[in-house]
């Protein structure tokens, strides 16, 4: 197993904490390929993910996405996210996509999950990716 495979696997895993049915997970790792922390999509910490929470279109006022919520734990607990490549189940939407590129991530490798967005976000989160220099490699 390479190390990209290996470090992917963690966003796999975080993936399974998540009790919406779209499941995501995040790790981000540090320039020596440290492991420095996970997410996984949801609510913000001490909110409840009750089943009517879960369903459209409630989900969406209520769970932020787990590359919002590794960017947000990050902060909480003074870990550096400039200069660390973040791993990811599904492609950032475009609002993720900003959130990164202002964390100071410099790369993202993403799985190929599906989600309900449009495609415009995508769209939208690789250009701007692109005109950041942020890295960005897709992976089966």
């Amino acid at each position: 197993m390479n190390w990209p495979e290996y470090l992917f696997g963690f966003a796999q895993h975080a993936a399974t904490k998540s009790k919406d049915s779209t499941q995501v997970g995040a790790v981000l790792v540090g320039p020596d390929r440290e492991v420095r922390l996970t997410a996984y999509n949801g609510p913000p910490k001490g909110v409840k993910d009750t089943p009517d929470r879960l369903e459209h279109p409630r989900k969406y006022l209520f769970a932020s996405h787990a590359e919002a919520n590794l960017i947000a734990f990050a902060a909480r607990e003074g870990i550096r996210t400039k200069d660390c490549v973040v791993y990811v189940t599904h492609f950032p939407c475009a609002a993720c996509a900003r959130t990164l590129i202002q964390a100071g991530v410099v790369g993202v490798v993403a799985g190929m999950g599906s989600t309900s967005m449009p495609e415009e976000e995508f769209d939208a989160a690789r250009t701007m990716f692109r005109e950041a220099g942020v890295k960005v490699r897709v992976t089966p």
